[in-house]
């Protein structure tokens, strides 16, 4: 009985042994468990945060996505109001403005042009004397050579004027020179071509020398 005894006491010592690292295996697992609660507390806190946040940033997009696209309508709607002014605008200055506009420089401007082609310019003092009826003297000279021949036609003038010597029926005018030697600002000629009609054919490349020409009278 002694020996059963002891051998009783044994496993009951080891079961206590065993019992209490039970215990505080358990205590271990509780302190485990609580602190695995308090983060997922946490966690859960953090997370509706998130939650909270993701709700106001879905809700500033919203917001943010209404503004731009009323932003875009008052913009469109400025784009089409400036496009309507500006083709109204087009269409008055079509319509109104430059046929008026045209209409007020043609003249000057087209008699600007034909003056600027008639003077001679002082790189280039020739003038062109064409021969397009019988009664009309043709050659290129030089801008003096062609002062002197007029001022001789002149002079003849006056003589037949002075001496009364009849002229043939060619119409008689007088010519007015004025300027320098370099430039002729104009000449009231005797009897002066059309110059579209004698240079059609070159008016297609650049203007050239002004042109005189004189009809001849039998004095």
């Amino acid at each position: 009985l002694e020996e059963e005894k002891s051998a009783l006491k044994g496993k009951v010592a080891t079961l206590e042994t065993a019992a209490t690292a039970k215990e505080t295996e358990l205590e271990s697992l509780t302190a485990q468990t609580a602190k695995l609660t308090r983060d997922y507390l946490d966690l859960e806190t953090i997370c509706s945060g998130l939650r909270d946040q993701v709700f106001g940033y879905e809700l500033f997009k919203e917001q943010c996505k209404a503004i731009q696209d009323e932003q875009v309508k008052v913009l469109s709607d400025r784009v089409v109001g400036l496009d309507s002014k500006l083709m109204a605008l087009a269409l008055y200055l079509d319509e109104e403005f430059y046929p008026c506009f045209l209409t007020t420089i043609a003249g000057p401007s087209v008699e600007a042009l034909e003056v600027s082609w008639l003077q001679t310019s002082y790189e280039q003092p020739l003038l062109h004397v064409h021969q397009n009826e019988e009664n009309v003297v043709t050659g290129d000279t030089s801008l003096s050579n062609s002062l002197d021949v007029v001022h001789v036609y002149v002079q003849k003038l006056k003589e037949s004027s002075t001496s009364r010597v009849p002229v043939t029926d060619a119409a008689t005018t007088a010519l007015a020179i004025s300027g320098t030697a370099a430039n002729i600002s104009s000449i009231l000629p005797v009897s002066v071509a059309n110059y579209d009609m004698l240079d059609a054919g070159v008016h297609d490349t650049a203007p050239h020398s002004p042109t005189i020409v004189f009809e001849k009278k039998d004095l």
